[in-house]
């Protein structure tokens, strides 16, 4: 099956989908501590929690269209202090727009919230699984574009064959690519999904599982996430969550994608690039004391780029096969299959020009023994 067929099979799959509502709880393990991923942005206070640390939330993700709800409940890692404390984060994405609001958050007023063009809070990682599962080509949420997705060949992921495709921004040095193992008795649905750096290391990963429902559909159950990759390749989060509550096709009240900033929210437009506090004037409130402030996330995605990016004057495109990749925490490594052989069409023309050749003499050939007679 040609990766053009294998797409329209998605995508037409994910259009008969029309809403989504799922709710799963997670249980989160750090191996070397929740402060080792932000080592950049706290360097100091790195030794405040270097032991194991594991923790539990609850969330939920609504899709309607082009429309998206995402709620958070559990703890949120305090770098000030070097522990856990219970927060509450519900993201609304509609109208292109998205809307953010922090409840609890340490270091910050009772609520925070931000305005943005992008998704960044719906579609954030932990989300992806479901997205995968139910809309994996759609571009409102960030999906792939369909037209730069590759063939990459054929692949054994637990038991499973499977067809494994990639997309990488040939745009832009030093991006992540992206490759997913789809299996091919599940429909081509994604088993597999694994973020790389330009050097080959893990950025993030997933492994998904499936079970039929009444009906006999695929419905997914439960996922494997690693985020994040230190010196050596290995894993900064694990997570384990499981669908605790799946809705398809239900009707969704206009209601969940309305999210009202409430008086003194302390608010970040991104668009119009100003801070504010709800029910005051709108103007430049004072800088919120927050650990992860635009300008220190911005150079945290730096260095960890700059880290990953190839030397200069390297090959820019450090890609692997998929037998080749780190092996994962995770999920065991890859049994790959070569990907069918595809001749060169130079290959065609000369087998012509041979049986062509063959023709010719086959007839003077013949004749020669009619003139011999």
């Amino acid at each position: 099956m040609s990766v053009a067929e294998i797409v329209q099979m998605v995508k037409s799959r994910q259009q008969q989908v029309r809403t989504v509502d799922c709710t799963w709880s997670s249980v989160t393990l750090y191996p070397k501590g929740p402060a080792a991923y932000w080592s950049e942005l706290a360097e100091a206070r790195q030794s405040a929690e270097a032991s194991e640390a594991t923790v539990q939330d609850v969330r939920r993700l609504v899709i309607d269209g082009d429309r998206m709800r995402f709620e958070r409940r559990g703890p949120m890692w305090n770098l000030d202090e070097g522990r856990f404390e219970g927060a509450e984060e519900l993201a609304v994405f509609a109208d292109g727009r998205e809307r953010l609001l922090f409840a609890g958050r340490h270091g910050v007023p009772p609520r925070s919230g931000s305005t943005g063009a992008r998704n960044h809070g719906v579609s954030a990682v932990h989300n992806y699984p479901v997205l995968m599962a139910y809309r994996l080509f759609d571009p409102v949420f960030g999906g792939p574009d369909p037209e730069q997705v590759e063939l990459v060949g054929n692949a054994i992921w637990e038991g499973q064959r499977c067809v494994v495709i990639e997309h990488w921004d040939r745009r832009r040095q030093g991006a992540i690519w992206d490759r997913w193992w789809l299996a091919e008795d599940l429909g081509y649905r994604v088993v597999h999904w694994r973020s790389m750096w330009p050097d080959g290391k893990v950025a993030s990963q997933v492994t998904m599982q499936y079970e039929r429902d009444k009906r006999g559909d695929w419905r997914l159950v439960s996922w494997d996430l690693q985020f994040g990759s230190g010196p050596q390749g290995e894993a900064l989060e694990l997570t384990k969550s499981k669908v605790t509550r799946l809705l398809l096709n239900e009707p969704v009240p206009p209601s969940e994608f309305e999210l009202e900033f409430p008086p003194g929210t302390t608010v970040y437009d991104g668009i119009e690039d100003i801070r504010y506090v709800v029910g005051e004037q709108r103007e430049h409130a004072p800088e919120m004391k927050d650990a992860l402030s635009d300008a220190a996330m911005e150079e945290f995605v730096e260095n960890v780029r700059r880290e990953h990016l190839p030397a200069e004057g390297a090959e820019a495109d450090k890609r692997v096969a998929p037998a080749e990749q780190p092996k994962a925490p995770v999920a065991p490594p890859v049994e790959a299959v070569a990907p069918p052989r595809r001749l060169s069409p130079y290959y065609w023309l000369l087998i012509g020009c041979g049986v062509v050749l063959l023709v010719v003499a086959a007839g003077a050939a013949l004749a020669r023994r009619k003139a011999a007679r």
